[in-house]
Parts: structure tokens; C-alpha cells; sequence
């Protein structure tokens, strides 16, 4: 049997492994020139981290695993006003839970893959043809694959269900919600921040989270917003959309500060990234 699937982010590697295992014949393309280093730090744990020990990974999870002493809330001014003891989180998932950046949960996962599993970079579908006992490709290089099974595990705009199923919009539900994950290279701030988790929540439409991630001058960087109670406000996916000058932001004019300056940084980077209306300050 030959399984063709359709990117290699954590479920396209993850099936790809369990397909090799079970004497599949797998090939897995992804879209991408190679593995992607962005994301955010993920709590690993549950169903999750069931499937990781029964694919042997765990040993190499405790390698990219960042502890988290707590997690400390913050008001607009960097002020802490509660903490959650991180340590009593771990008793409760009785240790079998971990903290890492997802881009090196796809490393780890890519890295254990069998050698029998054909990985090709840079490549997506052009075209998915339905026969009766097989599915016809062909791939954006001109040629043609044929399999058994066609996965889809390329994200939210699959580009595998547009070309079996139609236009997005007929599946796609907003849940009011925007997003955007991201890594800032500043080194300052990295130091200001030590090991903490710091997050910024006003209610629940809008909420921010900063930590230095551990062996590396990288913050990583998490926001949300509710965007059906301000339909004004849009965020950008993705920090390579929007180009800024290394003095718009303070992130990138080499005077980040200390952590009390936390969400003065955070909303002008916010505005940096993504035009967002001044109104948001307020």
C-alpha cells in the first residue's frame, strides 16, 4: 500500500511514522524548502504525550523540554499581580507533561523518521485526480504520483481539501478569534525576561505572552484577540508579512529595558507587526 501525504508539520510526520511502522510505502511532500523554525512554546501532554512514548520519543522530548518555574501575570505597567506555580501543574499530569517550541517538536519528529519514508522539500499538489482504486497526482515539479491513500495535513488553507473537496470557505468557521506566534531576536530583552513566563490578559478578548526561551537569545511570542467585539482590529500570522525599520519598534532599537516596560513593548510591537488601530491602547 502507498500513502501520499501532503505536509510535513507534526501530523504529516507523526502519520508518516505510524504508516512506515505498519508497511506502508509513504511519501511526504511539503510545500516549505525544509523544516520551519517558527511557532511558540506548546504544553506537551495528555493524548499527546501518550503517542510520543508509544513512538519511543519521550527520551529525546526531556532534550528539548524548557521547565517553566511559573507563570506570572502582569498588568499594563509589567506590575505582577498572580502567579501559577508551574511545579503543581506537573504533579497533577503526574510529570508526563512538557514544554517546548513546536518548531523543535517537528525536528524531533522529522529526525526520527525511518529512512524508508521519501521526503521531498519545496513541493505541493497541482492536481488530485479519484479513480475507483487509486488517487492520481501531479506535483507542482510536473510529475505524476499515484496512491492509495491521499493526505491532507497541510494546515488550515489545505490546498489538499481545495483540490477534493472545493473553496475553503465552505468549511472554514471563524471562532472570533486572531492569532500570531513569533520569535524576536533581541538579546536585551532576552536577559530582562530571564527565565519567566510573563502574560498580559485584558479579559478575555485580548491576551499576550513573552518568555526566553532556555540556551537561546530568542523570546518567544504569543498573541490573541477577540475580533467580532473589535471588527476593526486585524493581526497579522506570520512576522515576515510586515517589514519594520529597526527604529519603529523598540524591540529592535537595542533599548527594550527592563521587564517593567513589558506591555509598553509588547503593544508597540504589536503595532508594528500589524497596523493595529491606536484605539487598542486604551
Amino acid at each position: 500500500m502507498r500513502a501520499i501525504i501532503c505536509g510535513a508539520g507534526i501530523a504529516g510526520l507523526s502519520l508518516a511514522w505510524w504508516l512506515d511502522r505498519d508497511g506502508w510505502d509513504v511519501l511526504l511532500i511539503e510545500r516549505t524548502s525544509g523544516l520551519r523554525d517558527e511557532g511558540y512554546m506548546i504544553d506537551f501532554l495528555s493524548s499527546g504525550y501518550d503517542v510520543a512514548e508509544l513512538m519511543g520519543l519521550i527520551p529525546r522530548l526531556k532534550e528539548i523540554h524548557y521547565p517553566i518555574p511559573e507563570l506570572i501575570y502582569v498588568d499594563r505597567s509589567g506590575r505582577r499581580i498572580a502567579s501559577l506555580d508551574y511545579e503543581l501543574f506537573y504533579r497533577l499530569q503526574k510529570g508526563r507533561v512538557f514544554n517546548f517550541m513546536r518548531g523543535d517538536l517537528e525536528r524531533v519528529l522529522f529526525e526520527e523518521l525511518p529512512e524508508s519514508v521519501e521526503v521531498r522539500f519545496g513541493l505541493t499538489l497541482d492536481e488530485a485526480k479519484q479513480a475507483q482504486e487509486y488517487v492520481d497526482v501531479l506535483l507542482s515539479n510536473g510529475e505524476h504520483e499515484r496512491a492509495d491513500l491521499l493526505v491532507g495535513a497541510d494546515g488550515i488553507h489545505s490546498r489538499v481539501r481545495k483540490l477534493v473537496f472545493g473553496e475553503e470557505r465552505q468549511f472554514l468557521r471563524p471562532l472570533g478569534f486572531h492569532t500570531a506566534a513569533y520569535i524576536i531576536e533581541n538579546e536585551e530583552l532576552r536577559r530582562d525576561l530571564g527565565g519567566e513566563f510573563r502574560l498580559l490578559s485584558c479579559q478575555i478578548a485580548r491576551s499576550a505572552y513573552i518568555r526566553s526561551v532556555t540556551g537561546r537569545s530568542l523570546p518567544s511570542s504569543f498573541i490573541a484577540h477577540q475580533t467580532r467585539r473589535c471588527p476593526h482590529l486585524t493581526v497579522s500570522s506570520s512576522i515576515r508579512s510586515t517589514e519594520t525599520s529597526p527604529g519603529s519598534c523598540p524591540l529592535h532599537s537595542g533599548t527594550a529595558g527592563t521587564t517593567q516596560r513589558f506591555t509598553t513593548i509588547w503593544l508597540h510591537r504589536l503595532r508594528c507587526l500589524s497596523g493595529v488601530r491606536e484605539e487598542w491602547r486604551s
